[in-house]
Order: structure tokens, then C-alpha cells, then sequence
């Protein structure tokens, strides 16, 4: 089949989805598919300056990348930014070849449906609509988005591109209840969890990034790997690395990574003994990033369990180090973890 997949973020680009649906775009094309990636210029904090050519071959991918305007704090700015690549990539995807069928990512907030609806209903075929977060729900969580009009008319656009697609693909049987509200018929609905590479990500006995920062081996590493955002709740792990610590100084905390609280956490980490933290690094490090650890934690705040599934806990399972996860009691994470 000639498929073309559409999500904004793709590698070089540090977003967790585009990791997922670069490996599922490969295995596509591994298997004798036509694929072509329709993805915007890396905008991540930690991948902005990196060389993405407009059009390149990418492990038997043809991969099409759109400008887009810069990410920016605040919602008009994000709102700006996610509304760029809906307009890009729909118009360079109708200078595309049409294809068999489309499959869409909904990692873009609230424009993500635009332009797969459109070149959808255009080029007269198909789409398969993947669900990773749920929006709006994930910004009225966040306080980002308050109960209103523009909360009404985010639900009702998703709602749209929810029920247009020929089938619904989301990660977890919470969005797949999600779905049937939103009017999405159950035999439409396939629920397929996320997974870890087990041949990128291996157990390691041994980590040269936990030896590099500096941990002997009788120090026991809690972990959080990942986005250092606004849905994490870093405080939290933060309070108990400052608590543990009047009781053990062995016992010790590492954060790696980047995003938009990075900054204003590092300042605030650096006043609690016994906490590391170290920049994004590469994701061929990933597997010995890992292993740095003898804990790996999850934690998002309170209500956002529900609606998405962190990559990263995937990751933590196939590294072979235990995860704890500071979430809901009755959300999907806590559901996998119990499982594990």
C-alpha cells in the first residue's frame, strides 16, 4: 500500500510520539509499503538547530518536512505554533502523490484533525485516526485550557476527526471509552498499547552515564528520564528526594532531560542535596541512560493518567529496572504498571 502518516514531531525531533511512529513507519516500510512521513522541522528545545532537510530518504521512509513558526510560551504562541503545521502540512500534502490510506497522530493539539480531514475528504481516501493524549481534556487538567467556549469548540473539532476516521487507534481502554462519548462506534475502535524497542533498549548491568556523573556503587539512583514540563509533576519527586534525604544519604535523585520548566527546576533541584540533574541526551545513550538507575519514576499530575500513557514507562520496563509511578489509583498507568 502507498501510505502517508502525518504527526508534527519525527527524529530528529525530541518528541516521545514521533520516536513511536518513526519506528512504526519503518516496520511499514520494512514490510514492502509505500511510506511517506509528512512532518514538520524539528521544534523541540532540544533538537531546534539540528539539520532536517525539507525532503530526505529515512530507513526506506520518504520523509517531507514543513516549516513551521517557532514554539513559543504562552497560548497564543503554542496555539500559533500548532496551527502552522495543520496549514503546512495540508498543502504540501496536496502536492503529494494521493495515497491508499492515511494515518494521523493526534500529538498536535486541537489542529492536529485539520489536516488529515482535509487531504482525507480531497484525495477521496481513507484515514486512521492514533490516539496518544487526549485534548482537550489534557489542557483543562493542566488549568491551561478553562471550561467555556473555546473549551466546547476544541471538543467538538476533535470530536469531528474522531468520528471521520475509518478506525479509531487509541493506547488504552480509558480513551477507548473516551471514544464512545465522543460518538465513535465500538466495532471502529481498536485499543493497541504503546511498546519499547527491545533491540535499542537492553538491560545493562553497567552504566557509563551513571559512572560519568559521578555515583559509586553503593548510591541507590531514583530516575526521572524525560520532558521536564508542565503535565510532570516534578515537585512532587523533588519533595521526596528533600525528605528522604534527612534519612538517608545514600539514597540518591537524578532528572535528565529538557523542556519548559527546565530552567525553573534546576534552580529550584539545585537547593536540595542529593539531587543530579543532567541535559537531553542522545537517543542512541537511551538504553545506558536508563540503566543509571536503580528506581525509575512516572509522575504526572493529577487527572492526566487517564488520558495519556508516558513512553517513557514502556522504556523503564524494558531497561529492567523497576518504575513507581506517582498517578491517579484508577488510571492507565497505574493499570500497566499493576500488570507488569
Amino acid at each position: 500500500m502507498n501510505l502517508l502518516l502525518i504527526n508534527q514531531h519525527y527524529p530528529p525531533d525530541a518528541g516521545a510520539t514521533g520516536k513511536v511512529l518513526a519506528e512504526l513507519r519503518e516496520e511499514l516500510a520494512h514490510r514492502g509499503h509505500a511510506v511517506t512521513a509528512l512532518t514538520g522541522r524539528p521544534s523541540y528545545r532540544e533538537a531546534r538547530g539540528t539539520e532536517a532537510p525539507a525532503r530526505e530518504r529515512r530507513h526506506g521512509v520518504t520523509v517531507e518536512r514543513v516549516r513551521v513558526l517557532p514554539r513559543r510560551d504562552g497560548a497564543l504562541g503554542r496555539m500559533a505554533h500548532y496551527l502552522s503545521f495543520a496549514v503546512a502540512a495540508t498543502w504540501r500534502g496536496l502536492r503529494l502523490e494521493r495515497p491508499d490510506a492515511i494515518l494521523a497522530f493526534s500529538s498536535t493539539p486541537f489542529f492536529g484533525g485539520l489536516a488529515v480531514r482535509v487531504l482525507a475528504a480531497l484525495k477521496r481516501v481513507p484515514y486512521v485516526y492514533v490516539v496518544q493524549d487526549a485534548w482537550p481534556e489534557i489542557a483543562v487538567a493542566l488549568g491551561a485550557l478553562r471550561p467555556g467556549w473555546r473549551e466546547r469548540v476544541a471538543r467538538l473539532f476533535e470530536g469531528w476527526t474522531w468520528r471521520g476516521a475509518e478506525r479509531v487507534i487509541v493506547i488504552g481502554e480509558e480513551l477507548a471509552t473516551l471514544a464512545a462519548v465522543r460518538g465513535v462506534a465500538a466495532d471502529r475502535v481498536s485499543v493497541i498499547e504503546n511498546w519499547a524497542d527491545a533491540s535499542r533498549i537492553v538491560p545493562q548491568h553497567i552504566s557509563r552515564f551513571r559512572r560519568d556523573l559521578g555515583f559509586s556503587d553503593d548510591d541507590f539512583v531514583v530516575e526521572y528520564a524525560g520532558n521536564l514540563g508542565h503535565a510532570q509533576a516534578l515537585d512532587t519527586v523533588l519533595e521526596a528526594a528533600r525528605v528522604v534525604r534527612e534519612t538517608s544519604r545514600a539514597i540518591r535523585f537524578l532528572f535528565v532531560g529538557e523542556g519548559a520548566r527546565a530552567a525553573t527546576f534546576r534552580r529550584r533541584a539545585e537547593l536540595v542535596p542529593g539531587v543530579v540533574c543532567a541535559p537531553f541526551q542522545p537517543e542512541d545513550r537511551l538504553s545506558d541512560v536508563l540503566a543509571a538507575a536503580d528506581l525509575g519514576v512516572v509522575p504526572l499530575k493529577s487527572g492526566l493518567a487517564r488520558y495519556c500513557v508516558p513512553s517513557k514507562v514502556y522504556s523503564i520496563l524494558a531497561s529492567g529496572r523497576p518504575v513507581a509511578a506517582a498517578v491517579d489509583a484508577d488510571s492507565e498507568v497505574a493499570r500497566l504498571i499493576d500488570r507488569a
